[in-house]
């Protein structure tokens, strides 16, 4: 986190789970945007979950927010970057990030998933496979953002015999648009935010 006061405080090696706070003060069952994208923090406090691209430029939604692009679109370019990581308790993760530019428009494309066990073998479901992924897809011109996410969550949690399972399935998307008139500025924004969330541990009788 490096905007506006935040600090991470992780549970585990890997940012699954953990805790951020905002000059002191921990942001939970609070609303807040990734850029232009927004998400709903009745369940998703955690932006560090969704990976680097996710949570590098976050801040708590509020009335009259508006995303303020930092991307200069005065040149043409392709940009692409890959950052995996292997290590211990099947730690595997992968970063794919891609951003194209003509000079008009600027397409932002990431992809990221992660396999880990946990040191305790908490976060296994029957087989070792990915617990996190995210797909993210943003289209930028002067006037307009536009940004889609794909956010898959499968893992086990910590429970007392067996691990319990958490499932969380996020669809968003997000437009922005701002324009003049006369001596009128204009800014338009709109969301949608669908999730599919399932917990199964004992401590509640499941």
């Amino acid at each position: 986190m490096i905007s506006q006061g935040y600090k991470n405080y992780p549970f585990d090696w890997t940012d699954h789970f953990g805790v951020i706070t905002q000059n002191g003060s921990v942001m939970w069952n609070e609303d807040w945007m990734s850029g232009v994208l927004f998400f709903d923090g009745t369940f998703t406090h955690y932006p560090k979950r969704f990976g680097s691209v996710i949570s590098y430029d976050i801040a708590k939604a509020r009335p009259g927010y508006f995303f303020k692009a930092e991307n200069a679109l005065d040149s043409s370019y392709v940009d692409s970057r890959i950052k995996y990581t292997q290590g211990d308790y099947f730690l595997d993760m992968l970063t794919l990030t891609t951003n194209f530019s003509d000079g008009m428009r600027l397409i932002t494309w990431n992809g990221f998933k992660k396999t880990y066990g946990g040191p305790y073998g908490q976060y296994i479901l029957d087989t070792v496979k990915p617990i996190q992924q995210a797909y993210f897809l943003k289209y930028q011109t002067g006037q307009i953002n536009v940004a889609i996410g794909h956010f898959i969550t499968s893992s086990g949690i910590p429970d007392t015999s067996t691990n319990g399972s958490m499932s969380d399935r996020i669809l968003n998307a997000s437009i922005q648009v701002h324009g003049s008139a006369g001596n009128w500025d204009w800014q338009l924004h709109g969301s949608q935010f669908n999730q599919k969330y399932k917990i199964q541990h004992s401590s509640w009788g499941m």
